[in-house]
């Protein structure tokens, strides 16, 4: 059996870069991930 959990406090990914945008501020990428869980089973014969 295994258990795989990713993001589970829904956390984003922010990456900042030095400049000015149009609306006068810091430049900014910002990326939201969903939080993800895979449970399953393996066997091999």
């Amino acid at each position: 059996m295994f258990l795989n959990a990713s993001n589970l406090t829904k956390t984003s990914d922010v990456s900042r870069y030095r400049g000015i945008s149009a609306q006068n501020d810091n430049i900014k990428l910002q990326q939201n991930y969903g939080q993800t869980i895979d449970v399953g089973i393996r066997y091999a014969f």
